[in-house]
């Protein structure tokens, strides 16, 4: 038996109460008006998955074994076959398949055929990453592409306890009508410390590049303002402000210009870089106090880190990024080379799934994910139901 086998199909049909009880309605106008929708959760219980959080949601554990997604997939593609979409009055429920998984099965390429099968016969397909190491790759084929109404289809949670997340995501889904009606402020941060290679560094500058000129380069109906710092042995440098005007190919070509400057003569880049001062620290509060000072309320704010790891992250509730994922900012951090480990950085982020790894040369197509949580949307309800 498949460990990702355990999922559930419910209905939200949606009643309009009518005034006096007549049964006539007369449906009015609205922001956004609600749809029928079947939805199944497929849920990921593989030795993978931390057993204390998945009993948070489900009262049992299947054995320890492989990630068997890809039959996973081909029941919830077999149960869809055989119940009808159709509903009362000629309507026909659109159909979400949530998977939760760390994207680590056991036969990838079977699970990329069975989710483009399954893909024929739902409506969108979400993955949600969860797990310590998480494989953005494998959820990008799994998942539906991106349209208008987000950039990617995978997402991420904070835990098992935030999956009322997932609630909001659907009811952004089956709106007719949804608004833009959000804004993000987002602060790239470069390692330049003498200590990242050369080589490290010019996967950075290509990374940032992409994201700047094909994730977020997108005609989204948001304000999204972008700023820039770096820090090194001894300092912080901040090389662009929230507020600059300055058009994103000027940004570009920016951050092509620069190098990083070793700190000790004729050192290599293991033996650079053993200041004992804390300059990740002081760039952590120099965007909480300076950099976001002057956003909105409403405003989603979010900073990037480029790092190869190796950092000195400080610890404790008044630590700055203690601090800053208390107050709603979303750390996300891309890794650098071959021998970048996850759990270097795990401290920084709140959910393992917000650090990506861009290891093998120019592969940053896993780095579309960021543009989901940067380029949110939200749907203003005005019918209770």
């Amino acid at each position: 038996m498949a460990n990702l086998v355990a999922w559930i199909l419910f209905s939200m049909d949606c009643q309009h109460k009518c005034p006096g009880g007549d049964g006539n309605c007369i449906y009015t106008s609205a922001i956004c008006q609600p749809t029928m929708a079947d939805v199944i959760f497929l849920l990921d219980s593989s030795i993978s998955q931390s057993a204390g959080d998945f009993r948070k949601q489900l009262d049992f554990i299947n054995s320890p074994g492989g990630t068997f997604t890809h039959i996973g997939l081909e029941k919830v593609k077999q149960h869809v076959k055989d119940i009808s979409a159709k509903r009362l009055f000629e309507n026909t429920a659109k159909r979400y398949v949530f998977l939760l998984t760390d994207g680590m099965s056991s036969c990838r390429q079977s699970t990329l055929d069975a989710a483009a099968e399954l893909r024929n016969f739902v409506t969108k397909i979400l993955a949600i990453g969860i797990g310590s190491e998480v494989s953005h790759d494998e959820l990008l084929g799994v998942a539906s592409p991106g349209d208008e109404r987000a950039p990617e289809y995978v997402f991420s949670v904070h835990n098992f306890n935030a999956l009322y997340t997932i609630i909001q995501q659907l009811v952004a889904l089956t709106c007719d009508e949804c608004l833009w009606n959000t804004s993000s402020d987002v602060t790239f941060l470069l390692d330049m410390r003498s200590g990242i290679t050369d080589l490290h560094f010019s996967k950075a500058v290509d990374a940032l590049t992409y994201l700047l000129s094909d994730t977020l380069n997108k005609n989204y109906n948001v304000t999204v303002r972008l700023a820039l710092l770096s820090f090194g042995d001894e300092s912080v440098q901040i090389h662009r402000h929230l507020t600059d005007t300055a058009t994103t190919d000027s940004l570009i070509q920016y951050i092509q210009t620069l190098t990083v400057s070793r700190s000790c003569e004729g050192g290599s880049a293991e033996l650079c870089g053993s200041s004992n001062i804390n300059t990740l620290d002081t760039a952590l509060h120099d965007i909480e106090q300076g950099i976001f000072s002057g956003s909105k309320n409403e405003t989603r704010q979010t900073i990037i880190l480029f790092t190869n790891g190796d950092l000195r992250i400080p610890t404790g509730s008044n630590s700055n990024h203690s601090r800053l994922k208390e107050s709603g900012k979303l750390i996300l951090v891309v890794g650098l080379g071959e021998e970048f480990k996850v759990g270097s950085v795990q401290g920084l982020v709140s959910d393992p799934a917000y650090v990506f790894v861009s290891r093998s040369e120019n592969s940053f197509r896993n780095l579309d994910v960021i543009a989901t949580e940067i380029l949110h949307t939200s749907c203003e309800l005005t019918n209770n139901f």
